[in-house]
């Protein structure tokens, strides 16, 4: 039988062709422009996109019919993908009112913040929360790349188009009841109370491991976990909320709670755990990444979990289709990807780590989501970690049990501080285990080589892995399959 009328005949094959096309179409229609720097001639995009129509609803043929419907979508996702992509913002001094979109940042000069489209530093005296409106004057200036890593590219998939470092004239005025400033209020305490609880860096750290992101971080450590091929653990890429996800649904499956109620409470939970950690665009997108892991796990059927992933990234593209130039973005869908595809193979191969809080199932998820996602790491940042490997075997069996005791410290503070001092010990310990690994490897020399031609690198790694997975795929279908 001929590939495409299996396809065909398949509704979950169909609707996994049909969404390919819709985000393969705005792949092509934001980087062509993007890499270009010309949209892409709308007349064409248009006139493939009415012709895939038109064919679709003049044949009769199901197998032609699916073709030219996957045209159409081909076709206008290039063309939504193309005229997303703003032009430059011309430098000058303009004035810029509009309310902040995203969590303020203390940085050391001032604290960081997403006023409509435009990433501005407004001074450290200035007390702002999500949600306020602020007004200031500035010279706004283009995102810029930095050395090898594009990040002018990376701010646009967040819809920054301009950068202000040195506003003047700021006026500010609070907003009242925003309900994404409430959470992020309240992952402010929570922060708070693990600093009250542990010393630094250990509480950032786990707050960091709790929620993603290490901003709050000395430099010099998070130098250490880039260097280690570890930063993955702190960023806020799905990583967390991926681990957090796929260990609390392995633990409710073994509660005698039934499968139905334990497949929803791990929905509630880690919807509950997207609100806390601040609802942010990137802890959204990683909530759905966890969210398609979840149903695959939970239903067992890998094909219709690749289609909920599927969805999933056509929804947000079609939000957002410059959310494709996010590394954050790639980054999660890299690593969902690789945990549905790899989690369950290698948590056999290492089945002499212990599986008491899904320790073996986190292990082997974490370590297929750095592997697949270090070609996008290379390209980015231009440089490798010859130790990851090594690194990465040491620190990620912590990080599932490390993230359920901070959990338990947290719950255990409510009630008692005093009995929450000694608990904290134990994750405190844990810390400092990691950090001090860490700091130990990243200060052997050669640790990290910077590569001359990091893009062509990591394109190779990127064809190495596509590769392998075609040689392997047939063994892991049939594996599956015995299964």
């Amino acid at each position: 039988m001929h590939p495409w009328h299996d396809i065909v005949k398949s509704p979950s094959k169909t609707f996994a062709v049909a969404a390919g096309s819709w985000c393969g179409g705005i792949l092509i229609g934001v980087y062509a422009t993007v890499f270009f720097l010309a949209p892409l001639p709308e007349a064409v995009l248009i006139g493939v996109a009415a012709l895939g129509g038109a064919v679709a609803v003049a044949m009769t043929d199901r197998r032609a019919r699916v073709a030219a419907v996957c045209l159409a979508l081909a076709g206008s996702g290039a063309l939504w993908g193309s005229t997303s992509v703003r032009a430059p913002v011309s430098p000058g001094v303009r004035e810029v009112v509009g309310e902040i979109r995203s969590e303020p940042e203390m940085r050391a000069h001032g604290i960081r913040v997403m006023v409509d489209d435009v990433l501005v530093l407004l001074p450290l005296d200035e007390a702002v929360q999500y949600g306020d409106t602020v007004s200031f004057t500035c010279e706004l200036e283009p995102p810029q790349p930095i050395e090898t890593f594009r990040y002018d590219l990376h701010l646009s998939g967040r819809g920054v188009s301009a950068v202000c470092t040195a506003p003047h004239d700021v006026w500010v005025q609070p907003a009242k009841g925003n309900p994404i400033a409430v959470l992020l209020f309240a992952k402010e305490q929570i922060t708070g109370r693990l600093r009250a609880l542990v010393p630094e860096p250990h509480a950032t750290f786990l707050a960091g491991v709790l929620f993603g992101g290490g901003d709050a971080l000395p430099v010099e450590l998070r130098d250490d976990f880039a260097r280690t091929g570890t930063a993955h653990i702190l960023a806020a890429s799905g990583f967390n909320v991926s681990i957090f996800s796929l260990t609390l649904l392995g633990m409710l499956m073994e509660a005698p709670i039934g499968r139905r109620r334990a497949i929803v409470g791990a929905f509630i939970l880690v919807a509950l755990y997207v609100l806390i950690a601040g609802a942010g665009p990137a802890v959204v997108r990683a909530g759905l990444m966890a969210a398609a892991l979840m149903l695959g796990k939970a239903i067992q059927r890998p094909p219709f979990a690749w289609n909920i992933l599927l969805l999933a990234v056509a929804v947000m593209l079609a939000q957002n289709p410059l959310v494709l130039l996010d590394v954050g973005f790639q980054l999660s869908v890299a690593a969902t990807a690789a945990i549905m595809l790899f989690a369950q193979p290698l948590s056999r191969l290492f089945a002499f780590l212990p599986s008491m809080f899904e320790i073996r199932e986190a292990f082997a998820g974490s370590l297929a989501a750095a592997v697949i996602t270090a070609p996008i790491l290379v390209w980015h940042f231009g440089s490798i970690s010859l130790l990851a490997p090594l690194v990465n075997l040491l620190v990620l069996p912590l990080i599932a049990p490390l993230l359920w005791l901070t959990v338990v410290l947290l719950v255990v503070s409510v009630f008692s501080v005093p009995v929450a001092m000694v608990v904290a010990l134990i994750p405190w310990a844990a810390s400092s285990f990691m950090l001090h690994v860490v700091h130990w490897y990243a200060a052997v020399p050669m640790v990290s080589v910077e590569l001359a031609r990091a893009q062509e690198v990591g394109a190779l790694l990127a064809a190495l892995l596509v590769f392998g997975l075609i040689v392997w795929a047939p063994r892991l279908v049939a594996a599956r399959a015995r299964s």
